[in-house]
C-alpha cells in the first residue's frame, strides 16, 4: 500500500499582501481617521494661543485702571507726557476709553456712545511723521487694547478721515 500525501496545510505568505490582507481595516481607518485628528490639534493649539492672548488683554485691562500702573507702561513707550495726553485725549474723543474696560455693564456709559470728530481731528492734524503715529498707535493700544486706525476709520467721519495724510 502507497501513503498518499493530502497538502492540509496551505503555505504561509509573510510578505507585505498577506499583513495587508489582515490588516486593511486598521489601515484603511488610520488613512481616515489621522487628517481629523491632526485638524483637531491644529484647532487646539489656535484655540490655546487665542484664549493666552485674550486673558493678557484682560490683564492689561485691569491693569491700566490704577493710574499709576498706567503711567508705568506708558512711560515704557515713551516718556514725554505730551505724548500720554494726546493719547489719552484721543481715546477720551472717540469714547472709547470707556467702551472697553471689558464689563457688560460699559454699554449704559454716555460717554462712551458718542464721539467727537472735530476733538480727535485737531488732535491728529499735528501727527507730521511717522513716528509719531507709531507712538501715538501704541500708546492708544495701550489704553484701551484697540487699532488706532481701524478706530479712526470706523468712528471718525469721512470728511475729517480725508484731511488727515497719516491715516488713510
Amino acid at each position: 500500500m502507497r501513503a498518499v500525501r493530502t497538502p492540509t496545510n496551505k503555505p504561509v505568505n509573510s510578505g507585505f499582501l498577506s499583513l495587508l490582507e489582515r490588516y486593511w481595516l486598521v489601515l484603511l481607518g488610520l488613512i481616515l481617521v489621522i487628517p481629523y485628528l491632526l485638524r483637531y490639534l491644529k484647532d487646539a493649539s489656535t484655540k490655546n494661543s487665542l484664549n493666552d492672548i485674550e486673558e493678557e488683554i484682560k490683564l492689561n485691562h485691569a491693569q491700566n485702571l490704577d493710574p499709576t500702573t498706567q503711567l508705568l507702561g506708558m512711560n515704557k513707550i515713551t516718556t514725554n507726557p505730551a505724548y500720554h495726553n494726546w493719547a489719552k485725549n484721543l481715546a477720551h474723543n472717540l469714547g472709547t476709553i470707556y467702551s472697553s474696560k471689558g464689563n457688560w455693564w460699559d454699554i449704559f456709559n454716555p460717554r462712551g456712545w458718542t464721539e467727537n470728530d472735530l476733538a480727535v481731528y485737531n488732535d491728529l492734524k499735528n501727527v507730521t511723521n511717522n513716528g509719531q503715529k507709531r507712538i501715538l498707535t501704541e500708546l492708544y493700544f495701550f489704553l484701551t487694547s484697540r487699532d488706532l486706525t481701524y478706530d479712526l476709520k470706523s468712528y471718525l467721519d469721512s470728511e475729517y478721515l480725508k484731511k488727515l495724510p497719516f491715516f488713510k
